[in-house]
């Protein structure tokens, strides 16, 4: 068995499985930096964002909102936990340059992610989806 990646998950255990974070994140997407996962209250329209900080070695910081259903959380969760294995693929600074090039809707990067997202329909990364895959 591989070593779990540090994971920091802050949502009701219902949200989100960390178990499965870990299983995304350093088995499929094969992440080396340390993830931060929070659900949260978010602008309107907003239904995640994946920051990266460039300190303490560098981690990844995964924001939720609040408002999302299992299935759209779960969705929106893969199409962030993207975005950090873009950022370690490619360096923060391509995606920022792609930010600046490109309006958000022909961003590459955003492209690819929206692609992935839907993972999270068949990969549930909530805690009850996640129980019951693990068990089918």
């Amino acid at each position: 068995m591989t070593a779990e990646l540090p994971i920091t998950v802050v949502a009701d255990e219902q949200q989100v499985s960390r178990e499965a974070v870990n299983l995304m994140a350093r088995e499929v997407l094969k992440l080396t930096q340390p993830i931060f996962v929070c659900v949260q209250r978010m602008p309107e329209g907003i239904r995640g964002e994946h920051l990266y900080v460039d300190a303490e070695g560098g981690y990844h910081v995964i924001r939720l909102s609040d408002k999302l259903g299992d299935e759209q959380r779960s969705c929106t969760l893969v199409h962030e936990l993207t975005h950090a294995w873009q950022a370690e693929r490619y360096g923060v600074g391509a995606l920022k340059q792609a930010d600046r090039e490109y309006a958000y809707a022909d961003n590459p990067f955003e492209q690819h992610a929206r692609k992935a997202a839907w993972l999270g329909t068949v990969l549930r990364l909530d805690r009850n989806g996640w129980k019951e895959q693990v068990t089918a």
